[in-house]
């Protein structure tokens, strides 16, 4: 009789046993299983030291707060993220940024250019590819005594024995600073800010690997924004998108000039979303002022992913700022017009604001013809979409719950929105909305105590997070709440949101 064939995880755990107890390398592990396993060479590197997605982001996590990189935890790695970063570019991650993947090298001991293959490269942006090929080959790890010249070059550090090696852990020094080695790369041994101040008074002397450096910031305040108060980000993004108009005025080569344009788009969807939010919806003006300045920038590159996205973010604020449902419906219609052919994820999202559009105005068939034909586009969304990442499985009930609410259906509009909000640990700003609606629903079919329980559940992410649209959210259900206010659950959800309101606007998790 046959015996059973072991699971792949135990097979593998021997596998990693038997080649450690040859004296065999982390990076001849990790190159084992990727050819045995056919795994992506970021997740061959994880398996290499036998860490599940969990306790690879934890140590990633940890990492990063060790060397000042996200000492407060507001931008944490988690499990579905490293998942991504994992399967890039068959993945929804937009961009595999330089500086995630020293944050990687680092925490498996390795180099940037072991977490690369062909297909990585194929789809790195132009600057990116020359930052990491700029760099060389670089040691996996240094030792503690090693000579920060030696580190900065790259030079491998003496030979150790197989014994000395660690077997379970990778080494503790970073290959290179994940903040400042994008830099150092190309031979410019200064900090970031003091390369940027450089730039600034020379603005002639700006290079694709500074463009590189100012839109991965741009990129940082973005992935920071979903659960970072706005007002913490606004003097840096304004201070970008300022420097990056300057130096676009200011550069000689229609190259450089495509980039820089390239980037000021980037910052003024971003100054956008942010004004627009710090304001708690307000200042519909101002927000229109960056998001047009970046739909322009667009047209200009004729680049309709970020065309299309500066007008789907306009047709949020003239949905949910202005209450403006045919000023919606115009911009809507230009975004799918724009994005037709290039992304069905824009065209798929402007049309769900569209159907939110028409339920405001009381029209159901509309409503829900194009809440069809968007579930429709979402659904065939791949990969190779530039604008997948914009895209979540729980953007259509969430949509949808919206639309019922505003048709006078909070009976479905609670069925759907239920389930549509994120993990109650890692809340993004759009959680406060959802849950928001959600107690709307329950009001209105007078559900007191339910409505009651979700609001806590929304003012948890207000307090967190400090969105705009959360906090008006939360005034709107007070508000609605004010016939059950003798309701003990309603009386003290409605105190809590004065101690919310009356709470730093500075608050870390």
């Amino acid at each position: 009789m046959s015996r059973p064939k072991a699971s792949l995880r135990a097979e593998q755990d021997d596998l990693r046993s038997r080649m450690r107890d040859r004296g065999m390398t982390h990076q001849e592990i990790a190159a084992e299983f990727a050819r045995r396993y056919r795994f992506r060479p970021r997740a061959a590197h994880r398996h290499a030291f036998g860490w599940t997605l969990t306790q690879a982001a934890d140590r990633i996590n940890a990492y990063a707060a060790e060397h000042g990189l996200d000492p407060t935890g507001r931008a944490p790695m988690t499990e579905p993220k490293l998942s991504e970063l994992e399967n890039f570019p068959r993945s929804r991650l937009r961009r595999l940024m330089p500086q995630t993947l020293a944050l990687l090298a680092g925490v498996y001991g390795t180099d940037v250019h072991t977490l690369l293959d062909l297909d990585d490269h194929d789809h790195l942006s132009p600057s990116d590819r020359l930052l990491l090929t700029s760099m060389g080959a670089s040691a996996p790890a240094t030792s503690p005594s090693a000579p920060p010249s030696r580190a900065l070059a790259g030079t491998p550090p003496p030979a150790r024995s197989a014994a000395g090696r660690s077997r379970d852990r990778p080494a503790r020094g970073p290959a290179f600073d994940p903040v400042t080695w994008p830099v150092l790369a190309v031979g410019q041994h200064e900090p970031v800010e003091e390369r940027l101040r450089h730039v600034r008074d020379q603005p002639r002397s700006v290079d694709l690997v500074t463009i590189a450096l100012l839109r991965q910031r741009v990129e940082d305040l973005d992935a920071q924004y979903d659960r970072t108060p706005p007002t913490e980000l606004l003097p840096e993004a304004g201070q970008l998108l300022t420097l990056v108009s300057y130096l676009r005025s200011q550069t000689p080569t229609v190259r450089l000039r495509r980039e820089l344009l390239t980037a000021e788009a980037e910052a003024a969807i971003l100054m956008g979303q942010l004004v627009w939010d710090a304001s708690q919806r307000r200042d519909h003006r101002q927000a229109h002022t960056y998001l047009d300045r970046a739909a322009a920038a667009g047209r200009e590159l004729r680049n309709p992913i970020a065309e299309g996205l500066a007008l789907l973010r306009s047709t949020i604020v003239a949905l949910h700022g202005e209450r403006a449902p045919q000023a919606a419906l115009d911009h809507a219609r230009r975004c799918i017009a724009v994005t037709d052919g290039s992304s069905d994820v824009l065209a798929g999202l402007a049309t769900l604001h569209a159907a939110e559009a028409y339920a405001m105005q009381r029209n159901t068939t509309e409503c829900e013809q194009l809440l069809g034909h968007a579930e429709h586009l979402l659904g065939r969304t791949d990969a190779a979409d530039e604008a997948s990442y914009l895209y979540s499985p729980s953007h259509i009930p969430r949509m949808a719950g919206s639309c019922y609410l505003f048709l006078g259906r909070p009976k479905t509009a609670e069925e759907l929105l239920g389930h549509a909000h994120s993990h109650p640990h890692s809340p993004a700003k759009a959680d406060a909305i959802v849950l928001g609606n959600l107690a709307l629903a329950q009001i209105r079919q007078t559900k007191p105590d339910e409505a009651a329980h979700t609001f806590n559940q929304a003012l948890d992410v207000v307090t967190r997070t400090r969105g705009g649209g959360g906090i008006t959210m939360a005034f709107t259900i007070s508000r609605e709440l004010g016939p059950w206010r003798h309701v003990p659950a309603v009386r003290d959800a409605c105190d809590r949101l004065l101690d919310v309101m009356s709470l730093p606007v500075s608050t870390a998790p």
